[in-house]
């Protein structure tokens, strides 16, 4: 969900030590954290980012870019 200075990232892909973080679903990050230009970004783009929590409780995603298509491919079940 993208606002006018900020948006939230649905994490949709958890690993053990994200899941232990107690970290939520939703992730609020702040335009000033991405690493590319936020008209570049639309609704359901694939991202990497890292994860910090402010203040010992809010945690928010740093470092945000958009992911090159080739890099993510579902696992094989």
């Amino acid at each position: 969900m993208l606002k006018e200075n900020y948006g939230f990232i649905e994490v949709n892909i958890f690993d053990d030590t994200y899941k232990q973080s107690k970290a939520p679903k939703d992730i609020f990050f702040h335009y000033s954290s991405l690493m590319e230009n936020p008209n570049e970004l639309s609704v359901g783009d694939m991202l990497e980012f890292t994860v910090n929590r402010k203040n010992k409780q809010k945690f928010a995603a740093e470092n945000v870019a958009k992911m090159a298509e080739k890099s993510f491919r579902p696992s094989k079940k």
